[in-house]
């Protein structure tokens, strides 16, 4: 009698192992509504930091118009005739700043000189500041109210730019007195806002841009 022989039975494949399920649990409290956060800017300078003496013109109600242009592009590369105008105005550095007096004249130098220099009209308080903060004299003395009254015959820096704005000096009793008419500012805190190659009115820092050059001026004092 023939033996059979056993054949054992071949394992069944393993059944593929599932894939758990990841069932997200929800969260025990409601995800809350974000909050709108507005991100606080700094507030946009507008005039001359104000001091003991800028706040005692500053309600003064001038006769006399006033400009003050700065010079924002340097000395390279400058055309000759534009050199002689830049001369005339007393501005013959970058950052060179002049008090002038508005009249058609000066205002047609100032116009030619657009692509170099930013101008624009002053109130009292600038005018302050700017002599109060930058003045010279000979010798690279600071403006005081003792050297105002020896020399001008006023009370103060106060008193000598309200005579002033009223008409009762000329701005060229400054300068023959001893005053440098022409002012060195720094560069503006901050750096510039714009490009210094294109005119202000088309994002750009140069040429005419009215009261708005307290802004400018206060950075750079």
């Amino acid at each position: 009698m023939s033996t059979k022989q056993k054949t054992k039975a071949k394992p069944k494949a393993s059944a593929r192992k599932q894939k758990a399920k990841v069932t997200r649990k929800p969260s025990a409290q409601a995800k809350k509504p974000e909050k709108h956060v507005t991100e606080a800017r700094p507030e946009k300078i507008e005039e001359i930091k104000e001091t003991k003496t800028t706040k005692a013109v500053k309600e003064i109600a001038p006769k006399k118009t006033f400009l003050i242009a700065v010079r924002l592009q340097g000395p390279v590369a400058v055309p000759y005739d534009m050199d002689l105008t830049l001369g005339s105005l007393g501005l013959k550095g970058r950052f060179n700043a002049r008090i002038l007096e508005k009249n058609e004249s000066t205002v047609g130098m100032l116009r030619n000189a657009k692509d170099y220099i930013t101008w624009g009209e002053v109130k009292p308080q600038d005018i302050a500041a700017l002599l109060e903060e930058r003045a010279e004299l000979a010798g690279g003395s600071s403006l005081t109210d003792s050297i105002v009254k020896e020399k001008f015959g006023h009370e103060s820096i106060e008193a000598l730019v309200t005579a002033l704005v009223e008409g009762q000096i000329e701005l060229r009793t400054l300068w023959q007195k001893g005053i440098n008419p022409t002012f060195r500012l720094h560069p503006p805190s901050g750096a510039f806002h714009a490009s210094i190659k294109r005119p202000f009115r088309s994002r750009g820092e140069l040429g005419y841009r009215g009261s708005e050059i307290s802004s400018l001026l206060t950075r750079m004092i």
